[in-house]
């Protein structure tokens, strides 16, 4: 399943997240999305895998974004995430608490290419 995505996501450290009921995130006090403007579309891939241990579905997205204030969580070391994403159709969650997205990046100091990545049974 591919996805067009819109100019923007939202990303939460698992840690700050209580639950997370079908679209609904509840936050722990104080905390709050971080939002981040996309300088090109997002590429949102996801397939389920039919496995010898069960029935698998990865997600992956990848993202583009300005190097600034906003990319400031990227000088923290800290990797799973739960992201709010806003497509043509739509925003949909990618990662739980228990199964959160994985973030690796690099960057030029003017731009930070991110991908996350999660994988969940079904």
């Amino acid at each position: 399943m591919n996805k067009v995505i819109c100019n923007h996501i939202k990303i939460i450290h698992r840690d700050n997240v209580i639950s997370i009921d079908d679209d609904n995130i509840i936050l722990h006090p104080g905390k709050e999305f971080i939002s981040l403007r996309l300088e090109s579309p997002a590429i949102y891939t996801g397939q389920c895998l039919d496995t010898d241990a069960g029935v698998v579905f990865n997600e992956t997205l990848s993202a583009n974004i300005r190097y600034n204030q906003d990319a400031g969580f990227l000088n923290i070391p800290l990797i799973y995430y739960i992201l709010r994403i806003y497509s043509d159709s739509g925003s949909f969650i990618m990662g739980l608490t228990d199964y959160p997205a994985v973030l690796t990046y690099s960057t030029d100091k003017i731009f930070a290419d991110l991908t996350f990545k999660s994988s969940r049974p079904m």
